[in-house]
């Protein structure tokens, strides 16, 4: 328990050291813009679209389709019921919308903003650069000021980077995705938490990048589910709102002692709590799952692989099975795509594909182009599957809509020299 003397010394503390975000690779930047003449100049040339909540540009003879305008805009009214943003900050933000430039030149994002990534946002400008559309990662860093109403939009780097890649994903990975990293980063080693929270500790980790980033996910996404949900956590992010000059001096223990006093808890508690959760709610299950006792739902083959699948209601269970030789096939289902590169293909792509090997599995999103949910082999059989695969996923992860038209797509096979 935090008693009322020791909480209103913090809250002073916090007054003195009040905090934002030093800008990082591939997340949000409250600096100003390497180039803005040659943005500038770019807004003027380019075309210009516009959805209720953001004005698009993009190079001159790459219009996007009227779908991927829809799955822009439904994007950032999905991010701003997450983050709850109220009637006030929904209206700021069809008044003043976000500026989205979308383009598949990762060296004119270098250009403009000196950071080398493939989507960069600066919440005081309500602009995202970025190669995808949409990128969820970035939306959440333009929406986050918004839902905490505060006039600075820097913060701390752990939390603010984790909160995005919570809800939007990072590094190509869908939030189911960035979450089995995360597991495999704990249970590898000992990740200093504490040291995270500092700006130093965040951006010098031996962690690479994505895996500081999944970290940090996992670490949001236990507060958000265990620890009240986002008004708290909300809570904890407006006391740290600020800009780059202040964060840099803020104390190390500076997040932990708002974290302490908002979760009323002390930080070695709030640490062991988090990662006993990560342990007995693991990302992902085994791909050594039992299927059910009764005649698969559905089914489809081809020359070399066999695949069931069940519908278990709050779950879906799907078996793939070598019928010679070992694991190697994509399975396909979902509305048919229109994708450049695939127009001589003897198939036709569909939007779900799940790519089984002796390795695991991946699931991808080929309209986003997004990593949805990866399994891994268990370690007690070397990483190895020979000729079968079963794994269970969560209908959620694909829209709770039942597959159609399974597609089996096997992999060609060589005779050894």
């Amino acid at each position: 328990m935090v008693s009322p003397l020791r909480f209103g010394l913090l809250v002073a503390w916090l007054c003195l050291v009040a905090a934002c975000l030093v800008p990082s690779a591939g997340g949000a930047h409250d600096g100003a813009l390497d180039d803005e003449g040659a943005l500038d100049r770019l807004r003027s040339n380019w075309m210009r679209l516009r959805t209720p909540s953001v004005r698009l540009y993009v190079e001159p003879g790459q219009r996007p389709g009227a779908g991927r305008l829809q799955d822009l805009e439904a994007a950032v009214q999905r991010m701003a019921r997450h983050l709850d943003l109220d009637r006030r900050a929904r209206a700021s933000l069809m008044q003043r919308p976000i500026e989205y430039v979308l383009t598949g030149d990762t060296g004119l994002i270098s250009d403009l903003s000196g950071i080398d990534a493939e989507g960069v946002a600066f919440a005081d400008e309500r602009l995202i650069l970025a190669t995808t559309l949409p990128h969820e990662h970035e939306i959440v860093h333009v929406l986050m000021p918004l839902a905490l109403g505060t006039r600075r939009t820097g913060n701390n780097s752990f939390l603010q980077e984790g909160l995005a890649s919570a809800l939007g994903g990072h590094g190509g990975e869908a939030p189911s995705a960035v979450a089995v990293t995360a597991d495999r980063v704990l249970a590898r080693q000992r990740v200093d938490l504490r040291r995270m929270f500092t700006e130093s500790g965040f951006h010098e980790s031996p962690l690479t990048a994505h895996e500081r980033y999944a970290v940090a996910a996992r670490f949001v996404d236990y507060l958000w589910r265990e620890r009240g949900g986002w008004p708290r956590l909300r809570r904890v992010l407006a006391y740290l709102a600020g800009d780059s000059e202040e964060i840099r001096r803020r104390p190390p223990d500076a997040t932990v002692v708002q974290l302490e006093g908002v979760y009323d808890t002390h930080w070695p508690q709030l640490e062991e709590d988090f990662l006993g959760w990560v342990r007995s709610n693991p990302a992902t299950s085994s791909m050594r799952e039992e299927t059910p006792a009764r005649t698969a739902d559905a089914t489809a083959r081809d020359h070399r692989h066999r695949l069931s699948f069940w519908d278990d209601g709050d779950t879906w269970v799907l078996e793939v099975r070598a019928l010679w030789g070992t694991l190697s096939t994509e399975v396909a289902w979902g509305e048919p795509l229109q994708l450049e590169g695939w127009a001589a293909s003897p198939r036709e792509p569909r939007r779900y594909v799940l790519d089984v090997d002796r390795r695991g599995a991946r699931l991808r999103d080929l309209r986003t182009r997004e990593l949805l949910m990866r399994w891994v082999a268990p370690r007690d059989r070397d990483d190895v599957l020979r000729d079968v695969a079963r794994l269970r996923l969560d209908p959620a992860v694909v829209g709770n809509v039942l597959p159609e038209g399974w597609a089996v797509w096997s992999r060609p096979t060589f005779p050894p020299r």
